[in-house]
């Protein structure tokens, strides 16, 4: 048994259990650990840091292969157990006894909804062939070496309706060290009035993270950075299309500047837990509004400026199935 076919076993399994896509900082530590290599063996031949590779790779790592292959894995009995549980598997696919036949029977992702019944004969392992093949490769690539140097900051994910955004949205926030077991926050930014739209944002934004009654956003944005002591915290704000643009520089203003303000004077228990914001954009009329935003990285970025990912491109025609669900969701 080579390393391709251990990875297609190992993916299939971690994509049935847990909705997970391995990334490649998780591809390049399974095939280190395969080939016996140390932690800083794997950082010169693949370009990560040694600690990077190993606190806040591969220690979830692990944790995520030992749920989905149901025994304990460590970077030293990965290949011995691996190779046991693929004795059950024929042509590299997950054994029905332990992997779902449909999407509806496989566990739901945290971040989005899971699709309706009537895709419950699409088979699991073709969606996640499908998945593989959305062209996300200069959005992720963008948001990894983003996440890589900076604890906190915010993203834009923008394009037309259908574009897979959720999707990426998916796959960016398992890039993020302990982001399986994150803190995460959905709010939706759609409001049918616009007459008490900010006041209503900070209410209802307030009662996600546990404040009562009407408070100002700058206590909404202590309590964000009270939990980012003790875990990683996901901010993520659907249809921010929807939210009137005279007010999205009011609500960074006033929101994020403090969370990132009150942030730099304090630092996390473990030094890998990550602070971001995600903002969604399903239309992709955002980029045109007039924000403090840049589409690249540089010694004068600062986190209160926004990053903006690049603009998604239309899915294939391979992928039209998942086009159609996207819309569904």
């Amino acid at each position: 048994m080579n390393f391709d076919d251990a990875y297609k076993v190992v993916a299939k399994a971690v994509f049935a259990k847990t909705d997970k896509i391995l990334n490649e900082a998780e591809r390049n530590v399974l095939e280190g650990s395969w080939r016996g290599q140390t932690y800083d063996q794997m950082a010169k031949t693949y370009g990560y840091s040694p600690r990077y590779l190993k606190q806040d790779i591969g220690c979830n790592l692990w944790q995520l292969l030992s749920v989905a292959l149901g025994q304990k894995v460590t970077k030293k009995n990965f290949r011995t157990v691996l190779e046991l549980y693929s004795l059950n598997c024929l042509d590299a696919a997950i054994p029905q006894s332990q992997a779902p036949t449909s999407l509806e029977k496989s566990q739901p992702s945290q971040y989005f909804s899971p699709p309706s019944p009537e895709w419950s004969d699409f088979d699991t392992g073709k969606l996640y062939n499908a998945l593989l093949r959305l062209d996300f490769r200069h959005q992720v690539s963008l948001f990894r070496s983003f996440i890589e140097t900076q604890k906190i900051g915010s993203c834009l994910i923008h394009g037309e309706p259908e574009y897979g955004q959720r999707w990426l949205l998916n796959r960016l926030i398992k890039l993020i060290p302990h982001g399986t077991n994150a803190k995460v926050i959905q709010f939706g930014l759609g409001r049918k009035s616009r007459s008490s739209y900010i006041e209503s944002l900070w209410r209802e934004l307030g009662g996600r993270v546990g404040l009562s009654g009407q408070h100002p956003p700058k206590k909404i944005a202590e309590a964000v950075c009270q939990w980012w002591q003790t875990q990683t915290v996901i901010l993520v704000f659907q249809d921010v299309d929807r939210m009137p643009k005279f007010y999205m520089n009011q609500f960074l203003s006033e929101f994020w500047f403090p969370v990132v303000e009150l942030s730099s004077q304090c630092s996390p228990r473990n030094n890998s837990y990550r602070l971001f914001m995600f903002l969604i954009d399903y239309s992709g009329c955002v980029e045109q509004w007039q924000l403090d935003a840049v589409e690249s990285l540089d010694s004068t970025w600062k986190p209160q400026i926004l990053v903006k990912l690049p603009r998604l491109k239309r899915l294939g025609k391979k992928c039209g199935k998942i086009r159609e669900m996207e819309g569904k969701r």
